[in-house]
């Protein structure tokens, strides 16, 4: 029985782990092209 739950707990882990990582390669180059954006209006940095 506690075995069947963690089996099926372990399930829900790897597919929200799967919709995650699916979800951070779509949203994450929006981020930098965001980023990229912003750099153009912003002042530049003195390095």
């Amino acid at each position: 029985m506690l075995l069947k739950l963690f089996g099926q707990a372990l399930c829900g882990a790897i597919i929200l782990l799967k919709a995650f990582r699916t979800a951070s390669f779509y949203i994450e180059p929006k981020l930098i092209d965001i980023g990229e954006a912003n750099q153009k209006y912003a002042p530049p940095f003195d390095n």
